[in-house]
């Protein structure tokens, strides 16, 4: 047989060339695309009031203990102390909707982060700070108006005794999963966030500081979703004040002080959530006439407010 393609063969020299030309330039391909892309380093977190400036992957490499030694929790509140939540007042209504702007100098908080595309990771660790006002655990957006975008927190970990436990202010597609917030004035803290998750959190004995206390609360935030969270002995449960669209279902929500879950905003979905054993309010409330245009199905309660709620 004649190979008319072979070396020694004059007419065949170009079809050769080009053939192994693109069969070496193929191969050259496969294996560049077989070379595993270079993973972007993982930072450690070791110290409080770490700023979080840059985008990437984080972890909280130890605990944190910002404020002295960790006081014993003082457990429930008192009921008689409680202010029903439908009087519940704004505290950062002079402020145009943003957190207060204390003395960054100070380092209120434990981590701040400030970039976008940021993803920590609290590998089991405890936050833990010095009740003092206007402290957070963990801030994103803090200092900032505009907020920031694609910040992920993971747990498992316990953020404690802070003003908040953990706080977006103006951020977007962000969310925190599976952390616990223990002992602080408010657990969980949204405000005017937009597109934002909380995932399989615990919130627990988030009452001292002020009636503005909860498990998790979402001020004037936009389609967030509150999923699959236990939250339980708080002064209120789940709230919603103002902001649209948020998906609210699958939560624990049992022995809260006021409210279990209550909602003082509209166009918001309610769905399949467990509520019960209230103390000095309902298990579910909604501050609308009728829900306006809330939804409220499949949720199990003791207690409401309204026969809108189901």
């Amino acid at each position: 047989m004649t190979c008319n393609y072979l070396p020694n063969i004059g007419k065949g020299r170009t079809k050769v060339s080009s053939f192994f030309y693109v069969l070496t330039f193929s191969l050259l391909i496969v294996a560049f695309a077989c070379i595993p892309a270079v993973a972007d380093p993982i930072v450690q977190i070791t110290q409080c009031g770490t700023v979080i400036s840059q985008p990437g992957h984080y972890i909280l490499a130890n605990d944190l203990n910002c404020g002295g030694p960790v006081a014993p929790t003082s457990g429930p509140v008192n009921p008689a102390l409680v202010t029903p939540w439908q009087q519940m007042q704004n505290p950062f209504s002079g402020s145009g909707g943003q957190a207060p702007t204390p003395n960054p100098a100070s380092a209120p908080f434990g981590i701040l982060i400030t970039a976008d595309h940021v993803d920590l990771a609290l590998d089991g660790h405890t936050i833990s700070g010095n009740f003092n006002a206007f402290t957070v655990g963990i801030a994103v957006s803090f200092f900032a108006s505009s907020g920031n975008s694609h910040v992920h927190i993971t747990g498992p970990g316990t953020v404690t005794q802070w003003f908040v436990g953990v706080l977006l202010v103006g951020d977007s597609f962000s969310s925190v999963a599976e952390v616990t917030a223990d002992t602080n004035g408010a657990g969980f803290l949204d405000i005017s966030g937009s597109k934002n998750a909380f995932d399989g959190n615990t919130a627990t004995n988030n009452a001292f500081f002020t009636m503005f206390a909860g498990g998790i609360t979402l001020l004037g935030a936009t389609d967030d979703s509150v999923r699959n969270n236990t939250i339980s002995s708080n002064v209120f449960g789940i709230v919603v004040e103002g902001g649209t669209g948020n998906d609210v279902r699958f939560n624990t929500v049992t022995n809260n002080f006021g409210v279990g879950i209550g909602i003082a905003a509209t166009d918001n979905s309610i769905f399949h959530n467990t509520a019960q054993n209230t103390v000095g309010g309902p298990d579910l409330s909604d501050l609308n006439a009728n829900c306006d245009s809330n939804t409220w199905k499949h949720n199990t309660f003791g207690t409401a407010d309204q026969p809108c709620i189901q």
